[in-house]
């Protein structure tokens, strides 16, 4: 069950000329600007010009859609005119879109093996599906690493796209015993601060376990605007047998939808794999929206993604990260 619906810094460089054999250019100025009657006072620290608070100013950034039938089949063929996007309310010019799917990712496979797991008894088996699923995303050009988390994280592998070499590290923690606390949300910005240096890749983390913290001192708010900033999407796999309602799960769904991601309660392998299947859709059906952004650049907005006249699921970020633009 699916509980919610699925930029570089640009530095600017001073190129320097060559003073040789050139006239002091700056008495000339001073005398004109003296001339003009504007002339600054020397030894006095001058003023720097600022960009006018609430002065909007246009800037393109990108977000990832997945769009899928109601029954889960991904809808292909889409161009711009067919989506719609507004960010706080307000309609935004949508400049370009492109088909997602081929491009390079990397994928962070977290895993709980704390002591909280030891509850039911189909843990191995849930944990075994992760073993196609890598096979289905991860390509040549593509990366994913095995994390486990208890009482500190545990690199079981690499970045690599070698398939057994992950498979193996999945059966790894699988085949161990659980143990310990959660240090859980140190290990999902972690995480993430690892993956930030793939920048030319599109970036995904898959939690499996109950989602509880029980160690660290970040909050589960502060996680999510960082994995926005970082543009990575986190799904969850909610294995926890403690919490019979839906209610974690939908408030869980809300906030990890903001990175365009989605939670799923698992209670079963079959609820396993039709979740995985969901994400491979998600990862590698998808569109790259480009669009202008009008408004203060530092400022995060509520995103909402549209498909016009189609009856159609739409899985997108839910917030636009706050400060550089993508493009």
């Amino acid at each position: 069950m699916c509980f919610s619906d699925l930029r570089p810094l640009r530095a600017l460089a001073v190129v320097p000329r060559s003073s040789a054999n050139r006239p002091d250019m700056r008495w000339i100025s001073l005398l004109l600007l003296a001339l003009l009657g504007v002339m600054p006072t020397l030894g006095r620290r001058q003023a720097v010009p600022v960009l006018a608070a609430g002065k909007e100013e246009d800037t393109v950034r990108t977000v990832f859609v997945t769009v899928a039938e109601t029954n889960g089949t991904p809808v292909s063929g889409l161009k711009r005119e067919d989506f719609s996007l507004r960010a706080n309310g307000a309609f935004q010019e949508i400049v370009e879109t492109l088909p997602a799917g081929a491009m390079p990712i990397v994928v962070g496979i977290l895993i709980d093996e704390s002591g909280s797991m030891s509850v039911g008894n189909d843990r191995k088996e849930k944990l075994q599906t992760l073993s196609p699923f890598l096979s289905s995303v991860i390509s040549k050009p593509d990366e994913a690493i095995i994390v486990g988390v208890s009482d500190d994280e545990r690199h079981v592998t690499s970045f690599t796209n070698n398939i057994q070499e992950l498979q193996q590290g999945v059966k790894a923690i699988s085949d161990a015993e659980v143990h310990g606390s959660t240090l859980l949300y140190d290990s999902l910005l972690s995480l993430v601060q690892n993956m930030q240096q793939e920048q030319d890749r599109r970036r995904i983390i898959v939690v499996f376990g109950d989602f509880r913290d029980t160690m660290g001192d970040h909050k589960l708010k502060e996680i999510i605007s960082h994995l926005q900033e970082m543009e990575t999407s986190v799904f969850v796999l909610l294995d926890d047998l403690h919490w019979p309602h839906d209610l974690k799960g939908q408030k869980l769904g809300i906030e990890v939808g903001e990175t365009g991601g989605a939670a799923y309660k698992i209670d079963s392998v079959h609820d396993m794999e039709r979740a995985l299947k969901q994400i491979q859709i998600a990862v590698r059906s998808s569109y790259l929206l480009k669009y202008r952004m009008r408004g203060r650049l530092k400022e995060s907005a509520e995103l909402n993604v549209t498909v016009q006249g189609k009856d159609v699921n739409v899985l997108a970020p839910q917030r636009s990260p706050s400060g550089i633009p993508s493009h």
